[in-house]
């Protein structure tokens, strides 16, 4: 698993890329690398965030509620998730709006895969969906990180949307001694259905549509 260290420093580099600086300092997160490219994956802010009049994103049937934001970054976790330190669930929604094109959406997705590898991620699947009747290409990235501790799932969707690329993440923690090995049962019980909530998210706010 990466050092928080250089997680914080990808974090910065992938939001400077996505569309500016950082609008807040947060803590550092959890599993990303240095690169020259886009690559959020699942911060982890301290404290408690107050959930928003109503959920933004639907995953799985679960109502996602807007939490955190961070340049071109949205976090968003279920109901009683509110703990961004202890979460178990979160969706993450990341713009790029220097990405306008299937080459440059094909680009940041391989461009995921890599730093995720770079930062001692074990990857499972990388998948593209090619165009069809009207409907860009998309990219699918799916890997697990491993540290004492914890144990996180985290599976990325590449899209174009609105005119700009568009990345919406679903990330499954597990805590404690036995992470890896409830990580793992739970992703045999579960990765199916992971994969195809994530392809069934279509309702992605643009991204001025969100609280301030």
């Amino acid at each position: 698993m990466p050092s928080l260290q250089s997680i914080s420093l990808v974090l910065l580099a992938s939001l400077a890329l996505a569309g500016g600086a950082p609008a807040q300092q947060k803590p550092a997160v959890k599993n990303d690398p240095s690169l020259a490219a886009p690559v959020p994956v699942m911060p982890v802010p301290s404290g408690n965030a107050a959930p928003a009049a109503g959920p933004m994103v639907t995953f799985g049937g679960v109502p996602y509620f807007y939490r955190w934001r961070n340049a071109n970054m949205r976090e968003l976790t279920p109901r009683g998730q509110e703990d961004l330190q202890r979460w178990s669930d979160m969706v993450t929604v990341v713009y790029y709006p220097q990405v306008r094109d299937e080459a440059a959406l094909l680009a940041t997705a391989k461009a995921i895969a890599q730093a995720y590898q770079r930062n001692q991620g074990t990857l499972l699947k990388t998948e593209t969906a090619p165009a069809a009747a009207g409907r860009p290409a998309e990219h699918f990235v799916s890997v697990t990180f491993n540290r004492p501790g914890t144990s996180e799932l985290t599976c990325a969707r590449v899209v174009l949307r609105d005119g700009m690329g568009v990345a919406v993440l679903y990330g499954h923690r597990a805590y404690g001694p036995r992470a890896a090995l409830d990580l793992a049962d739970w992703l045999r019980a579960n990765l199916p259905r992971v994969n195809q909530s994530l392809r069934a998210v279509e309702a992605i706010p643009p991204i001025g549509g969100w609280p301030q």
